[in-house]
């Protein structure tokens, strides 16, 4: 009987020009259900997917929470999402003002108790005004007027019914209204840039004028001091 053929796998005939033969381990070919050093190995793709699908979502949220702090933030420094200049100043634009007398002597033209008997205080946008209404009881009038600010004195005005007005001393204007019949009135200016105005009644011998003889302004209401002192301040436009 001839020569048994080998049936188990070797490694591959040489072939001329092949350099060295390669001898090839049986082993490596062998495979076995139940060999479990070579069951096959489990793909890890779909844990990886899930641990980026994780990182997403928690990345979507961590920006969600850092926008909502920044708009608050932005509220609380700026009321609208704007930022707050340095040191807290509002970027409300202010209400535009205008110099305005007090109501104890503004009025809006000659107001009507200046028709009665008495003497009368006003100002305009003409100007200041004393004026003497004679009547039972009204005193002569010397009234002295001053400004609060040093540079900004006051100027005469005009005078009617037998009344004057000129300098003073130092900076101030004197009006005389005398003890006559009927009426007369007397006016001074204050400058622009002034402050306030200062304004002493007395009669022709120099003694103070009650209060209760004098009225002011639109209000028609006594005035409340002898000398008036009248400051004016800043009121919306």
């Amino acid at each position: 009987m001839g020569d048994e053929v080998d049936d188990e796998p070797t490694g591959r005939a040489a072939k001329a020009g092949d350099g060295p033969a390669v001898d090839v381990d049986d082993d490596l070919w062998a495979f076995s259900p139940e060999d479990d050093d070579h069951e096959p190995t489990r793909s890890a793709l779909p844990l990886v997917l899930m641990v980026v699908g994780v990182l997403a979502v928690v990345a979507v949220l961590v920006a969600v929470l850092a926008g909502g702090k920044d708009d608050k933030d932005e509220t609380a420094a700026g009321g609208n999402g704007t930022e707050q200049p340095a040191g807290g100043a509002s970027t409300t634009p202010a209400t535009a003002t205008c110099p305005r007398w007090p109501a104890t002597v503004d009025a809006m033209g000659v107001p009507e108790v200046a028709a009665a008997p008495g003497i009368h205080l006003w100002y305009d946008f003409t100007g200041w005004h004393v004026r003497r209404v004679d009547g039972d009881g009204v005193p002569s009038a010397v009234v002295t007027v001053n400004s609060t600010t040093a540079d900004q004195p006051p100027t005469p005005g005009a005078a009617t019914g037998g009344a004057t007005v000129g300098a003073g001393e130092g900076n101030t204007v004197v009006l005389t209204l005398p003890d006559a019949d009927g009426t007369s009135e007397a006016g001074f200016d204050i400058p622009v840039y002034a402050q306030g105005v200062v304004i002493d009644f007395k009669d022709d011998a120099g003694q103070p004028l009650a209060t209760d003889a004098l009225t002011g302004g639109a209000n028609a209401g006594p005035i409340v001091a002898n000398p008036l002192t009248a400051t004016l301040g800043q009121v919306p436009c």
